[in-house]
C-alpha cells in the first residue's frame, strides 16, 4: 500500500490553538489529505470538533466524520505511541485501503480494544489486512466495518473480505464483535462466517446485516450460532425456509440477547416457527422482526408466545400489515411482559387502534398496582392515524408518569390539535419527546413541543439527579457501614484464621488418631475372620459329630431290638423247659409209682434237664447284665457286641417208648 502525500512540519502558529500541541500534526496532516491550506480557523474548528467527541473520555480516542486521510493517521499513530486507549472510532473518514496500515500502527501503539471503521471505502484488499491484524493483534475485542446511513463512503469487503474474516476468526480466539453490515457479502461469505463460528469460541456479537445472503449464506450461521448474544441478520432476504432454524437457535440458545430479522420475508409460517422457540427462551431482550409481512395472524402467535416472558424489552413490529385485530392481542398480553419499547410504525392501525392504546395508558396505575411494566416508547408513525385517534392518545398521555417518548409523525393530523398538544405537555411533565413531523400540525406549535420537551429532559434530569444525590447519600450511609462491616469482618476473619489453626491441630491429631485407629481395626478385623474360621471349624466338627451320634444311635437300636427278639425266644424256651420239667416230674413221679425201674433213667434225665435249665438262667443272666451296661454304655455294647453268643437248645426227648400209665 503506498503513501500519499508528506507530512508538513510548519505546526508552530498553532501550538496555542492545541492542547497537546502534538495535535497540530494531526491538523496538518488532514489538510495534506484534504488539500485544504493550514489555517487557523480550520485548526480552531478542529480542535472545536475533538473535543466535543471526547469531553471526559481519558480512554477513548473517537474522531468520527475529521475526514482523516493516512497523513493524519500517521502522525496520530505517533501522538498515542505511549497512550493506552480502549476505544477508537474513526467512522466517516477518507482511510480506505491505503490507510489500514496506519491504522494498524495505531492499535498496536495504544493496545485498543474496539475499533470503528464504519464507512471508509475499505474494500477486499483492506479487508485482508483487517483480518491479518486480528490474527496477530489479540487486545482487539470488536471491529466495526458497517456503514453510517449518511455516510459517503461505504465500505465494501465484499464476500472475498469475509472469507478473509472467516479464516482469521478460526485462528482468532479473543475478538468479541464484529460488524460488516452493508457490505456486499454473497451467500459464500454467510457460508464461510457460519463455519468459523464452529471453531471460535469468543464470538458474540454478529453483525451481517443489509448484505444479500440469501437462505443458503444465513443457514450456515443460524446452525453454529449457539455461542452469539447478539446477531444481526436484517435485510438479507431470507423467508421462512429458516423459520426452524431460527427456532432452533432461540430455543437453544440462552445467551442470545439481541436478534434482528427486520426487512425479510419470514411471514405467517417463519413468525410461526420463531414463535414456538420463543415461548421456552428465557434469556432475549430485543426483538426486531419489522417489515417480515407477519399481518395479523403472525403477531396473534407471536403474542400469545409471548404471555408471561419476563426478559423481552425491545419489540419491533413496523411495517407488518398489522390491524385492529392483531394489536388486540398483543395489548392483551402486554401487562404480562416486560416490554417496555414498542415500535409499531407502518401499520394500518387507523383511529380505532390508537383508542385500543389509549385504553391500555389510562390503565396505567391500575397496573403499577399489580407490578406490570409500563410502555415507556411507543411509535406509531405512519399509521393512518386521524384526529380522533391522537385525541385518545394524548388525553390517555395526559396523566401519564412513565411515557417517555410518543411518536406520531406522518400521520393524518389536522392543525386543529396544536391547542391540545401544547395542553398536553402542559400537564404532562415526564414526556420528553414528541414527535409530530410530516403531520399538518404547525411548525411554530413543534418548535413549541421540542422546547417543552427539552424543558420535561431538564426536569426529568434535575428529578434524577436529586435521586441520584439520594442515592449517593444512602451509599455514603451504607459505604460507612460496610467500613465497619468490614473491620468486624477483619475481626471475624481473625478470629476464624486462629479457628482455623485451632482446627488444623486437632485435625492433625484426629489424622493421627484415624491412623492408629485403623491399624487396630485392622487388627480387630483380622481377629474376627480368625474367630469366624474357628467357629466354621468347629460347627462343621459339631456336625459331623451328630451325624456319627446318629449312625451310633440307629446302630444301637438295631442291635437292641436283635437282643430283645433272642431274649424273647431265651424266655419262650425257659417256659418250654419249664414245661418239659413240671411234664417229666409227673412222669417221674408216676415213674416212680409203677415203674421203679424207670426210675433211675428218669432221674438221671431229670438231672439233665435241670442242668440244661441252670445254663438257660446263667445264659438268661449274662444277657440282662449285657442289656445293662448297653443302656449304660451303647459303645461299649456296640464293642462287644461280637463276643455275645446265643445257644439254642432242642427240645428234650426221651429215649424208647414213652411211658404210658
Amino acid at each position: 500500500m503506498a503513501h500519499k502525500g508528506v507530512i508538513l512540519s510548519n505546526n508552530a502558529s498553532f501550538t496555542e490553538v492545541f492542547d497537546p500541541t502534538v495535535w497540530a500534526e494531526t491538523f496538518n496532516g488532514r489538510c495534506i489529505d484534504n488539500g485544504e491550506p493550514s489555517t487557523s480557523s480550520g485548526a480552531v474548528a478542529f480542535r472545536d470538533q475533538i473535543l466535543a467527541q471526547n469531553a471526559g473520555k481519558s480512554k477513548e480516542l473517537r474522531l468520527r466524520s475529521c475526514r482523516l486521510g493516512i497523513n493524519a493517521l500517521i502522525a496520530l499513530a505517533h501522538m498515542n505511541a505511549e497512550r493506552e486507549v480502549s476505544v477508537i472510532d474513526l467512522a466517516d473518514n477518507n482511510i480506505a485501503n491505503y490507510g489500514l496500515l496506519a491504522v494498524r500502527s495505531l492499535l498496536t501503539n495504544t493496545g485498543c480494544h474496539y475499533m470503528d471503521l464504519s464507512s471508509n471505502s475499505i474494500t477486499t484488499e483492506g479487508a485482508n489486512e483487517l483480518a491479518a491484524e486480528m490474527i496477530s493483534n489479540p487486545k482487539l475485542l470488536g471491529l466495526e466495518l458497517g456503514n453510517l446511513s449518511h455516510g459517503m463512503k461505504k465500505n465494501t469487503v465484499g464476500t472475498g473480505g469475509a472469507v478473509a474474516f472467516a479464516e482469521a476468526l478460526t485462528k482468532n480466539q479473543t475478538l468479541n464483535a464484529l460488524s460488516l453490515c452493508d457490505n456486499q457479502v454473497g451467500p459464500e461469505g454467510g457460508e464461510a462466517i457460519g463455519a468459523a463460528l464452529m471453531y471460535n469460541q469468543s464470538l458474540h456479537t454478529l453483525k451481517l446485516g443489509s448484505n444479500p445472503l440469501g437462505v443458503a449464506g444465513v443457514v450456515p450461521v443460524l446452525r453454529n450460532g449457539s455461542r452469539l448474544a447478539s446477531l444481526d441478520l436484517s435485510n438479507t432476504r431470507i423467508t421462512s425456509d429458516v423459520g426452524q432454524l431460527i427456532c432452533n437457535l432461540i430455543r437453544s440458545n440462552q445467551k442470545l440477547i439481541l436478534l434482528h430479522l427486520g426487512n425479510n420475508s419470514l411471514g405467517l409460517a417463519g413468525i410461526t416457527a420463531l414463535s414456538q422457540g420463543l415461548s421456552s427462551n428465557h434469556s432475549l431482550v430485543q426483538l426486531n422482526v419489522s417489515s417480515n409481512h407477519i399481518g395479523d395472524q403472525g403477531c396473534a402467535v407471536l403474542s400469545r408466545a409471548l404471555r408471561g416472558n419476563n426478559t423481552l424489552t425491545h419489540l419491533n413490529l413496523s411495517g407488518n400489515n398489522i390491524g385492529y385485530t392483531g394489536v388486540q392481542h398483543l395489548i392483551h398480553i402486554l401487562d404480562q411482559t416486560t416490554i417496555s419499547i414498542l415500535h409499531l410504525s407502518r401499520n394500518p392501525l387507523e383511529d380505532a387502534t390508537a383508542e385500543l392504546f389509549a385504553e391500555y395508558l389510562s390503565r396505567e396505575r391500575e397496573r403499577e398496582l399489580f407490578g406490570s411494566v409500563p410502555v415507556s416508547v411507543l411509535t406509531l408513525s405512519a399509521c393512518r392515524i386521524k384526529d380522533d385517534g391522537a385525541l385518545a392518545l394524548f388525553d390517555a398521555c395526559r396523566h401519564s408518569r412513565y411515557l417517555r417518548t410518543l411518536k406520531l409523525s406522518n400521520n393524518f393530523l389536522s392543525e386543529r390539535l396544536d391547542s391540545v398538544v401544547l395542553n398536553l405537555l402542559a400537564q404532562n411533565s415526564s414526556l420528553i419527546e414528541l414527535n409530530l413531523s410530516g403531520t399538518r400540525i404547525s411548525h411554530v406549535i413543534l418548535s413549541k413541543i421540542r422546547k417543552l420537551c427539552r424543558r420535561n429532559a431538564a426536569e426529568l434530569d434535575r428529578q434524577e439527579a436529586k435521586r441520584l444525590k439520594q442515592e449517593i447519600y444512602r451509599l455514603v450511609h451504607n459505604k460507612d457501614k460496610l467500613i465497619q462491616a468490614r473491620a468486624e469482618l477483619t475481626r471475624v476473619e481473625t478470629a476464624l484464621r486462629n479457628t482455623e489453626t485451632e482446627f488444623t491441630a486437632v485435625d492433625d491429631e484426629m489424622h493421627v488418631f484415624t491412623q492408629v485407629e485403623t491399624v487396630r481395626k485392622e487388627q480387630l478385623l483380622e481377629s474376627i475372620e480368625e474367630a469366624r474360621i474357628k467357629q466354621q471349624d468347629l460347627k462343621q466338627r459339631i456336625v459331623d459329630r451328630r451325624a456319627e451320634l446318629t449312625a451310633m444311635e440307629s446302630q444301637v437300636n438295631q442291635a437292641s431290638q436283635a437282643m430283645k427278639d433272642e431274649y424273647a425266644e431265651v424266655v419262650l424256651e425257659r417256659q418250654r423247659l419249664m414245661e418239659q420239667q413240671d411234664r417229666f416230674k409227673s412222669e417221674y413221679e408216676k415213674a416212680v409209682k409203677y415203674w421203679p425201674s424207670a426210675v433211675s433213667a428218669l432221674k438221671s434225665e431229670l438231672e439233665r434237664a435241670r442242668k440244661e435249665k441252670r445254663e438257660a438262667q446263667q445264659v438268661t443272666e449274662s444277657w440282662r447284665n449285657q442289656l445293662r451296661a448297653l443302656n449304660a454304655t451303647p459303645e461299649g455294647y456296640v464293642r462287644d457286641l461280637g463276643t455275645v453268643t446265643v445257644e439254642h437248645r432242642r427240645p428234650v426227648e426221651f429215649a424208647g417208648t414213652p411211658f404210658k400209665p
